[in-house]
């Protein structure tokens, strides 16, 4: 009766404990002394928990060291220990009254304690096994009775719930760790702001859980297909590729799946497509990552998948504005070098009609210089013009959008030339960047054949405005991939001809009549002034046009005098 309230006493002490201490190792310290208090003929008792290696080693006992031997070095083998074996797969305790007389103990340890009775049992619940424990003794049998040992297996189901317990807690407290882990990778992810930073994330939480600094991303971008490396990473680029394992990444690219045999390969998938591919690798060793280390791991790459789309599409956006600045600035440049190349009067209204750019050429009235003008509107530095063809021409190309030469409409200024010996060929030459850029605009090409021709008699920029004139009025008449040729050369020992060719339909006859008429215009949106001026510019310099027109094209020749120039 007395031993039986013992008994019941140190159960609920133990029970106790085990709803009130969480340090495992604590509570089944005391199940081993109450074993073994329960148990007095017993010398020894020891709890053993599994290993990854599927052994068992001393975690508690009674007494703690056994002829100089602590417990935590003892290591049982189900693979020589027939005993421990047979409790494995049976789950029921085993009493061997006499060791002698069997073969399944362990023989190296019975020898070294002498031991000559042993009860072991299996530490379970369910279908589960926790672990095992052990009692014997030094020398003298136990001689354990049925009650004892049932005794003894209360105790041991107490260990199996303390144990159960300290596991749950600790899957817990790794549920919340792991949660948080994941947390902070998504706010860590979240502030990345260029793809380095984001691998830089991701590889330190792999190499957190993974205890491993060897981690690399092959990336699938067809603008860069790099490898990106963990900044502790033992191994160079180099080592990585000679790991071959080229077959393996592009059976995970086209599965999808996680390859953990060897290396540790994880695709990268964002939006259903694989981006890459994330490898861990252990130096000198193959990884023994279980399954709850390689899920967190892969929840982590899939965190980072969709930040480094988004980066790397950042990255395509950007790399597309700046080869689209890069053609702006080139064209921008162009456009700066023809500016600054044009020697006739140019500026700019906006559409307040107000001046903003002037260039040095342009003459106002009153002497009034650039700066007088700027900002002002062009009704108050050009009064006179109200109600002319300039200015309306100015009120059509605002409010209509329509683009029109107004350098031209000028063809009533009678004023004498002035000329000077020049050479065509360089005025020609001195215009093809503009040239090139309205055939660039307009999807056409440009043809320029000079040849050796004499000095002229020659109003620069008169002769430029002829020659825009003659170019554009070709690039009209000519559909998308037609060439336009400006050529020169000597006709005869009298003439020096330029020649402007389309490759246009051709020019009726009865429109070929009227052409140079002031006014006269076959253009919806035209002025009539453009051959008109061109014409009146031919006069001036004693030159003469001439047309030659077809299914084919046309050509405008200009024939210049040059005996002249030479009397």
């Amino acid at each position: 009766m007395l031993s039986d309230q013992a008994r019941y006493s140190r159960l609920a002490n133990i029970t106790k404990i085990i709803n009130t201490k969480l340090e495992l190792r604590e509570v089944l310290q005391r199940v081993t002394m109450a074993i073994s208090e329960e148990i007095v003929r017993c010398n020894a008792v020891g709890i053993y928990l599994p290993q990854e290696d599927g052994t068992f080693r001393g975690f508690a006992g009674k007494p703690e060291t056994i002829n100089g031997v602590t417990l935590d070095t003892q290591v049982i083998d189900p693979e020589i220990d027939l005993l421990a074996k047979e409790v494995i797969e049976t789950k029921k305790p085993i009493y061997i009254p006499d060791t002698s007389k069997d073969h399944r103990p362990d023989p190296r340890p019975v020898d070294a304690f002498k031991i000559k009775s042993l009860l072991a049992l299996p530490i379970s619940f369910g279908q589960e096994l926790f672990g095992l424990v052990f009692l014997f003794d030094y020398g003298t049998p136990m001689n354990l009775t049925d009650s004892e040992i049932q005794s003894v297996e209360a105790y041991v189901n107490m260990a199996a719930v303390a144990i159960q317990n300290a596991n749950n807690l600790t899957q817990k407290e790794n549920l919340i760790a792991e949660k948080q882990l994941l947390l902070n990778v998504t706010r860590d992810l979240s502030m990345c702001s260029s793809i380095q930073e984001s691998f830089d994330k991701c590889f330190f939480y792999l190499g957190q859980i993974l205890e491993s600094k060897n981690v690399a991303a092959h990336l699938l971008d067809p603008l860069d297909k790099t490898t990106k490396l963990s900044k502790d990473c033992d191994w160079t680029e180099a080592d990585w590729m000679e790991k071959s394992y080229d077959a393996k990444i592009q059976e995970v690219i086209q599965t999808k799946n996680i390859d953990s045999k060897g290396l540790l390969m994880i695709p990268l998938v964002s939006m259903g497509e694989v981006l890459g591919v994330i490898v861990v690798g252990k130096e000198g060793k193959a990884h023994n990552y279980d399954n709850s280390q390689i899920q967190l791991a892969k929840s982590i790459v899939d965190a980072t998948a969709p930040t480094f789309s988004n980066l790397l599409y950042m990255d395509q956006l950007e790399s597309m504005v700046e080869e689209r600045t890069r053609e702006l600035a080139a064209a921008n440049e162009k456009v700066t070098s023809v500016i600054e190349s044009i020697t006739d009067g140019f500026f700019t209204l906006n559409n307040k009609w107000e001046f903003t750019y002037v260039n040095k050429h342009q003459y106002f009235p009153q002497r009034k210089t650039a700066k007088d003008v700027l900002g002002k509107n062009i009704r108050e530095v050009f009064p006179s013009s109200v109600d002319t063809v300039m200015y309306k021409e100015f009120h059509r190309a605002m409010s209509e959008r329509t683009t029109v030469h107004f350098e031209f409409l000028s063809m009533g200024n009678t004023k004498k030339s002035d000329l000077q010996m020049l050479d065509l060929n360089s005025i020609i030459h001195d215009i093809i960047p503009l040239i090139k850029i309205d055939t660039y605009n307009q999807n056409k090409y440009i043809q320029v054949d000079t040849n050796d021709i004499p000095e002229l008699l020659l109003n620069r920029n008169e002769i430029r405005q002829l020659l825009i004139n003659l170019y554009r009025n070709g690039l009209e008449a000519m559909s998308t991939g037609k060439v336009l040729t400006i050529s020169t050369y000597k006709e005869g020992q009298n003439f020096v001809v330029l020649a402007v060719r389309d490759q246009g339909k051709g020019i009726r006859p009865e429109v070929v009549e009227k052409l140079g008429t002031p006014f006269y215009t076959t253009k919806d949106n035209g002025t009539g002034l453009g051959l008109g001026i061109c014409y009146a510019i031919a006069a001036r310099h004693n030159a003469k046009i001439e047309i030659q027109t077809g299914s084919e094209g046309t050509t405008f020749f200009v024939k210049f005098n040059y005996t002249n120039n030479e009397q």
